[in-house]
């Protein structure tokens, strides 16, 4: 009997480890495979048949355990839905406030040619201008953190890379501090104008915010063995290795939030949006001391989205 007990003793202690090791596994392996799978876009019912390969523990308890699993997922499913439904909703009325924006711009471009010749007029339309360009700005990079694949506008022919390049100035509030320097005579491809004038906008926007407002934002360029490159320097005070850092891993996209995009309270918008569409079309972005004691930001952009103008631009 002594012998008997001892058995069933061994037996039980044996389950109770089991069943403690599935437990613990429940935290760690189970419900991140599961939650990682609703990420994806499974089912609950798709994601739970790994608890019932578990065969070293009673069916009671292994059924409990899907129980327990399966009502947490409901519940994380359901704020899923919540939250991709808002994100939604979010990305939705970024879309419809840069088509508003951009159609605000170009009427303002129209009148600025109508009453050009009134000094006061064509000022008071620059002003108006340039006070949109930051709402254009960010309503197209809401787009962007929100999956958007095609740009706001689409151009038919390649545009010039200052063109470009002035795009971006006029997206920002200290756009009067920018000096552009030599640039390439080259066309920019039409897909690419839209998302690469957003591109310099965050990049010469963050320039002109961390350096002082005396200095100027130098920008220059030149072909380079891999595509073009164009450099933005600022006069302030760099980076340090932790803030490199930091705007490295906004880049990659890396250490991504619960929000749109990605993106947490403290994350740079401007960055995690230069990084996605860098990823996008193989744009590569750098930093580097200036010698302005500041920072340099280099941007180099594959060869395939240049042309060579024609005589006549």
């Amino acid at each position: 009997l002594e012998a008997r007990l001892a058995e069933d003793a061994a037996a039980w202690q044996w389950r109770v480890d089991r069943q403690q090791e599935l437990l613990a596994r429940l935290g760690d392996e189970f419900l991140p495979a599961a939650l990682k799978g609703l990420r994806s876009g499974e089912a609950i019912d798709d994601v739970l048949p790994p608890l019932a390969q578990e065969t070293e523990v009673t069916p009671e308890y292994r059924q409990e355990l899907r129980k327990v699993l399966r009502t947490g997922l409901i519940a994380v499913e359901e704020e899923f839905n919540r939250s991709t439904s808002a994100e939604q909703a979010v990305i939705s009325i970024g879309s419809r406030l840069h088509v508003l924006t951009g159609k605000i711009r170009g009427r303002l471009h129209e009148m600025q040619g109508e009453h050009g010749r009134s000094p006061a007029v064509a000022q008071g339309l620059m002003e108006l201008d340039q006070a949109i360009g930051p709402a254009d700005c960010l309503a197209a990079s809401i787009g962007v953190l929100g999956g958007t694949d095609r740009p706001g506008r689409q151009w038919q022919e390649p545009q010039r890379l200052l063109s470009v390049v002035r795009g971006g100035i006029g997206r920002i509030k200290d756009f009067d501090r920018v000096q552009v320097r030599q640039l390439p005579e080259l066309g920019v491809d039409g897909g690419l104008v839209d998302h690469l004038t957003l591109i310099f906008a965050h990049l010469l926007d963050n320039a002109a915010r961390y350096s002082p407002p005396t200095e100027p934002v130098i920008v220059s360029g030149k072909e380079v063995p891999n595509g073009v490159g164009i450099e933005i320097q600022d006069a302030g005070k760099g980076l340090s290795d932790e803030k490199k850092q930091q705007a490295l891993d906004s880049l990659e996209g890396i250490a991504a939030g619960p929000g749109l995009g990605g993106l947490s309270e403290d994350a740079n918008l401007g960055l995690r949006v230069v990084g996605t569409l860098g990823r996008k079309y193989g744009i590569r972005v750098t930093f580097a001391d200036s010698p302005w004691l500041g920072t340099s930001v280099v941007v180099v952009v594959p060869h395939k989205y240049f042309s060579q103008l024609p005589a006549a631009a």
